[in-house]
């Protein structure tokens, strides 16, 4: 999503295959500001995978709020890290963004060549 000041809102989609299909499930650390394009997007993968499934429903999902207006790509990131952790992604935080900056930080700077 666009935001007011020309960047980019992200938040996370989560297509998921069970008993009942494939399924959407939404996180978004301000709102629901790209659901509908998330809608769009999971119909258009599963139109694509080998199922006879048309539609895809997309669930909004609890998660953890940003207290600001950049962190939402580090949430999205928390997300995903969460979900695989098998964790609580309402349980989510301003800190825990915080905390993966640092983090975040530290890999590029242990990356990076000095010169």
């Amino acid at each position: 999503e666009r935001g007011s000041e020309g960047g980019c809102h992200w938040s996370l989609l989560e297509l998921r295959r069970g008993e009942a299909g494939i399924t959407g499930h939404y996180y978004d650390s301000i709102g629901v500001g790209n659901l509908s394009q998330a809608q769009k997007l999971a119909n258009k993968v599963v139109s694509f995978m080998e199922t006879k499934q048309q539609r895809c429903e997309v669930k909004v999902e609890a998660c953890g709020k940003q207290s600001n207006s950049s962190d939402c790509g580090v949430f999205a990131l928390l997300f995903i890290e969460t979900l695989l952790s098998g964790g609580d992604t309402a349980a989510v935080t301003p800190g825990d963004a915080s905390a993966m900056r640092q983090r975040m930080k530290q890999v590029v700077m242990s990356l990076a060549k000095p010169r």
